[in-house]
């Protein structure tokens, strides 16, 4: 009897390291983007992570629009 194995397994790029997240708006621009819609919640938006990536975009030539004052559940939203 004749047995076959294949295994494939598609993933996305992803990279590890020191300095990747400056690279974000690099990646960005290699794929045409021009306008970056950012998601992110007040406490997010004050730290050094996202401002990272922010600056990343804009010196990459990607307009970063709708950052901060988005909220996960707004209050009064969640019923008890």
């Amino acid at each position: 009897m004749n047995h076959e194995t294949a295994f494939e397994m598609a993933a996305s790029g992803i990279r590890f390291g020191a300095g990747i997240t400056r690279e974000a708006g690099m990646d960005l621009a290699g794929l045409g983007v021009r306008n970056v819609l950012v998601i992110t919640d007040p406490v997010l938006r004050g730290l050094r992570p996202l401002e990272i990536v922010l600056e990343s975009l804009e010196a990459n030539g990607a307009v970063p629009r709708g950052t901060g004052g988005f909220a996960c559940r707004p209050p009064g939203t969640v019923k008890q």
